[in-house]
């Protein structure tokens, strides 16, 4: 294992580098805090963390694969070789590196996923669904998904609440917090036809 603080400078070099490209911590080209409703404001620091939460997460797949043949993760990355979206996934039944709570051999599991764009979103869910039925599995979990916002992006790309007799095996499992409370891991999973 390499230093925690290798982890914390490939996230800062990661971040530096999407804010030069893309600029992402500017103000759209035309707008000023001075020219903007209180609304956009709000929406731009709201889109600008979510991106840096997105940068958290890439590295944190980046880092977990360094010097692994065994690799359970995808990025997916610009012209450059930046990445801008990156998913951890378990293969319940393989014994390799994530872990999940799902058992199901049927299923690949999404861990934790992140994306600093839309589309590379979008161009990772497609590639996490094509490396499901390559891997001839008939479900997609996306497992303990934490935020309102998360739980929407999911379902505007076809998951579902695991509630059918099928699906109810993916239903989340009561764990309990940091904060030490309990709460049911909110699952969605995708049936792929």
């Amino acid at each position: 294992p390499m230093p925690a603080s290798t982890k914390a400078k490939m996230e800062m070099e990661l971040q530096n580098k999407l804010f030069a490209k893309y600029k992402i911590n500017e103000y759209p080209e035309g707008e000023t805090p001075e020219t903007v409703t209180k609304e956009r404001q709000d929406y731009l620091i709201h889109t600008y963390n979510k991106r840096l939460a997105a940068i958290e997460y890439i590295t944190s797949v980046a880092y977990d694969v360094i010097g692994r043949k065994d690799k359970d993760s995808l990025l997916v990355v610009d012209e450059d070789g930046l990445p801008l979206a990156g998913a951890k996934i378990a293969i319940p039944g393989s014994g390799r590196i994530n872990q999940s709570d799902v058992f199901s051999k049927d299923a690949l599991v999404i861990v934790e996923a992140g994306s600093v764009f839309r589309e590379a979103g979008d161009q990772l869910f497609n590639d996490i669904i094509q490396k499901a039925k390559d891997e001839g599995k008939k479900y997609v979990v996306a497992e303990d998904l934490t935020s309102e916002g998360a739980l929407q992006a999911m379902k505007d790309r076809g998951f579902r609440t695991p509630t059918t007799k099928d699906t109810k095996k993916f239903k989340g499992k009561k764990i309990r917090r940091p904060n030490g409370r309990s709460a049911v891991q909110k699952n969605l999973v995708y049936v792929i036809k």
